[in-house]
């Protein structure tokens, strides 16, 4: 198993919700193969379990998602874990209860933590959606925002 992993967050076909899945695909075009030699990049769709399972054992799982907040659309908000506690302001997912990735990555955390299986550095990061409906392709505010995060994650794995 690779020390890292960045898991994209998201549906590709629900508008915005798909930001993590084209974070993921930019990050496999712009990461060069010596990047990736101990770095797992994988899509998941949110389920707690899944994510609990990918970043098990690892130094360091960056987790990027899309997230319903106060904040502008397009707007990116941070997290890191071991951090405040998660009711501290931490974003809801985009698809709230009985949505998509209903449970979110709070729910997540907190599973880990209770099967202690956290990965020793967790890292969130989360554009904030303006479209969520059925749709291919992301919202021009959110679109604008992939580069930046692709330079975030990449900055967490070179630190």
């Amino acid at each position: 198993m690779k020390r890292r992993v960045v898991i994209g967050l998201g549906n590709p076909y629900r508008s915005d919700d798909g930001f993590g899945p084209c974070v993921m695909e930019e990050l496999r075009q712009v990461l060069a193969d010596q990047d990736r030699l101990d770095v797992d990049l994988v899509e998941e769709l949110g389920e707690p379990a899944a994510l609990v399972q990918r970043w098990t054992g690892r130094s360091l799982a960056i987790v990027v998602d899309a997230v319903r907040s106060d904040a502008v659309p397009g707007a990116i908000e941070r997290f890191d874990w071991p951090g405040p506690p998660l009711s501290a302001g931490f974003p809801a997912p985009v698809g709230g209860r009985g949505g998509s990735h209903s449970l979110g990555l709070a729910d997540a955390i907190a599973f880990g933590v209770a099967l202690d299986r956290m990965p020793a550095r967790l890292v969130f990061i989360g554009v904030v959606a303006a479209e969520l409906g059925a749709g291919v392709g992301l919202s021009p505010k959110v679109a604008v925002a992939v580069q930046e995060v692709v330079a975030l994650v990449r900055g967490e794995l070179s630190a």
